[in-house]
């Protein structure tokens, strides 16, 4: 008989179990079609422990005015959830994408390129990571000038939008 989980289709067992035998804390991360949500797991025996949480709702705060599911975004989550960590002392963790399917150059490696930049170890093939351009959002700006109908969600003038992004970097790292 299959577990529960496994027969709803929430949990891989067998990635799971390598997942948890590297003896690091997981640095997990989840996308929704609104929001990222990244938290630094350690394994219990009674159940797994949250140790360090973060989500773009956190990133509004900060004054980040794009949406809160694109590549750049992502990149900002890493680097605040590195953030996070370095007060709680954790330096070394292993990226835990879940039932993602993984694409190089995806949000899910935006994420932890951002965690890299902010001074965690994780493991990344550099070829997976995405490009700079893609980091900075420059890719949305020069769409936003073909097709501006696309673009209602953003709060700000999408040809600002890469400086937006260096700003709250910027932000991240002073405090």
């Amino acid at each position: 008989m299959e577990r529960k989980r496994k027969r709803k289709g929430r949990t891989d067992y067998r990635k799971r179990l390598k997942l948890l035998m590297s003896n690091k804390s997981r640095l997990v991360i989840r996308i929704s079609s609104k929001n990222i949500v990244t938290q630094i797991v350690q394994y219990e025996p009674k159940g797994d422990k949250a140790l360090v949480s973060a989500s773009t709702k956190e990133l509004a705060k900060l004054g980040y005015k794009g949406t809160m599911n694109n590549t750049p975004c992502a990149h900002l989550m890493g680097l605040l959830i590195a953030k996070k960590a370095k007060g709680k002392n954790i330096t070394d963790v292993v990226p835990d994408f879940g039932l993602k399917r993984i694409v190089k150059g995806s949000k899910l490696f935006a994420v932890v390129e951002g965690a890299k930049e902010g001074g965690l170890k994780v493991k990344m093939k550099d070829k997976a990571q995405p490009k700079k351009e893609r980091i900075e959002g420059k890719h949305i700006e020069q769409y936003s000038k073909i097709n501006k109908n696309n673009f209602s969600k953003y709060q700000i003038n999408l040809e600002d939008l890469s400086k937006h992004v260096n700003e709250i970097k910027e932000k991240l790292r002073v405090k």
